[in-house]
């Protein structure tokens, strides 16, 4: 009797014990095919994101140069690092920075990023990349100025490619492939003419970083001094910082135009230190040896005068109270 109502006080425990249990298959519930599981699995990877901050390049308003600008990119699990970077390169700059110009139209295509391997990225991109923009005359060759700007644009558009790609060493080079058609997603050695000019046979070798473009402090700053000496002001005001660290505003480009024309200095020689950037990397400080002379033709000399640089939205710039003070030295 002892023996049948233990027996029966398990089997109550047990049933209450397996109430709390949820089954690991209902009745609706089937087995999947391992294949398939795992196929499921990594299409659920690649819906998960990461975040990445890079620095990517864009032409600095109509000048020959690049800009960076400062990006957080998402990418997904099952791509790369650089499909990301490219990717965000030919959708261009962001909204808000309204003096970096896009370098890719509508029409191009990206086609592929391959990581060869430690040193060298691969870049395909669509056969319209080759054509002229839309904005230029079918003849476009005959006139001077687009005869310059359209290889200006491709050339532009890889150095910012191969400058985003082995910003901190990600990749030494990069080697760049053009579709020949619409059926070919494998893409073809391109001619180095169209970018480069010189042999029309030579090929489009792989491509180094392109530091001479690249708006850095001294190079913004040769650029701002080389423009005064040329009195090209428009050029010259595109450089000048909107809002000084004094808080001077930017006068308006009539105003500027007219402030200069009153000055009438000419710049007729000018040499820049290396300079040096601030542990923040939002100013940098140069020193300008210059010769300047007014409209009388009095001239002088300034020696190692320091210029701060100052960084806005990722340029480098010079306040227009610098310059002030440098042509009435």
């Amino acid at each position: 009797m002892r023996k049948l109502s233990a027996a029966l006080l398990l089997t109550c425990v047990l049933l209450v014990a397996l109430s709390y249990v949820q089954p690991l298959l209902s009745p609706n519930d089937t087995l999947l095919d391992p294949a398939v599981a795992i196929s499921a699995q990594m299409a659920a990877a690649g819906t998960q994101r990461d975040t990445v901050t890079v620095t990517l390049y864009f032409r600095y308003m109509q000048t020959e140069y690049l800009a960076q600008e400062a990006r957080v990119l998402e990418v997904a699990r099952n791509e790369t690092v650089e499909l990301a970077i490219v990717r965000a390169l030919m959708a261009g700059p962001s909204a808000t920075s309204l003096e970096l110009a896009p370098l890719f139209t509508a029409n191009d295509r990206l086609l592929g990023v391959n990581k060869d391997d430690d040193r060298q990225v691969t870049v395909i991109l669509g056969a319209r990349f080759l054509d002229p923009p839309a904005d230029a005359p079918q003849d476009w060759e005959h006139y001077e100025f687009w005869a310059q700007e359209v290889p200006r644009r491709r050339r532009l558009a890889i150095q910012a490619i191969t400058n985003a790609l082995t910003e901190g060493g990600r990749c030494d080079t990069v080697r760049f492939l053009v579709s020949t058609g619409p059926e070919d997603m494998q893409g073809a050695r391109v001619r180095n003419a169209p970018f480069f000019g010189g042999d029309p046979d030579a090929l489009l070798p792989p491509q180094t970083r392109q530091e001479q473009v690249v708006l850095t402090p001294h190079l913004a700053l040769n650029v701002a001094l080389d423009a005064w000496q040329r009195k090209d002001w428009l050029m010259l005001y595109a450089f000048l910082l909107r809002v000084g660290p004094d808080g001077t505003i930017l006068p308006s480009q009539t105003d500027f135009l007219a402030r200069i024309g009153e000055e009438e200095r000419s710049l007729l020689f000018y040499r820049i230190t290396t300079g040096t950037v601030s542990v923040d990397g939002a100013t940098a400080t140069l020193c300008v040896s210059a010769r300047i002379m007014r409209k009388d033709g009095q001239d002088w000399e300034i020696q190692q005068a320091p210029v701060a640089m100052v960084r806005e939205r990722g340029s480098w710039k010079l306040p227009y109270e610098t310059l002030m003070r440098l042509m009435q030295n």
